[in-house]
């Protein structure tokens, strides 16, 4: 599945094009941008396509970026120092301010190497946002006719996702990140969870 998962992103040359994803972005900025108005450096940790650096570069004070991503097929045009980071094999990440890492964690299929990632950011200020189960764990191992790709995919749920940030981060903040409408299909909620060292 980690194969896979990791094939899918690589292989992208554009993020995804779901039907609310611009809503969705604008919820996200909506919330981000007032938490980082004293931030002068920021991590994007699995930025994809650059879309939210883009706008957090025209909508805040934040003198430097860095975007991280193991899909380094969309991230062209970034007003960021780019790099190629592989979340499945981590290796040290830079200080800043604030890190915002997020949708990445459904594509970590072992909990060891969430911890992995989490125990290498060095920010005060943590955004993660991960969708979740609002039941049981759910592995997705299938060709997807929606994103026309092989796609896999493993979503924890809020209470395991507690369990694992709350080893590294003070949590501060737990709570949905999108209204219902235009939320996943799928059954699966994006969380947020603002931290603190």
């Amino acid at each position: 599945m980690e194969d896979k998962a990791k094939q899918f992103w690589t292989s992208q040359k554009e993020y995804p094009k779901y039907g609310t994803i611009k809503q969705r972005r604008l919820h996200e900025l909506n919330y981000l941008v007032p938490k980082l108005k004293d931030v002068k450096s920021l991590l994007d940790l699995g930025c994809g396509d650059g879309a939210l650096i883009k706008c957090l570069h025209h909508l805040t004070d934040i003198e430097k970026y860095y975007a991280f991503d193991i899909a380094t097929n969309m991230m062209d045009n970034i007003p960021a120092i780019c790099e190629h980071y592989d979340c499945c094999e981590p290796r040290e990440l830079p200080e800043t301010d604030a890190t915002v890492f997020s949708g990445v964690i459904p594509f970590l299929f072992e909990d060891n190497q969430v911890h992995e990632v989490l125990k290498r950011i060095k920010s005060p200020l943590i955004y993660i946002k991960a969708p979740c189960s609002m039941d049981k764990p759910i592995k997705v191992d299938t060709f997807s006719e929606k994103l026309q790709a092989n796609y896999a995919s493993y979503y924890r749920t809020i209470l395991q996702m507690i369990e694992i940030i709350s080893q590294h981060f003070n949590i501060n903040d737990v709570l949905r990140a999108y209204p219902d409408e235009i939320e996943s299909e799928f059954g699966t909620k994006q969380i947020i969870f603002l931290c603190s060292k």
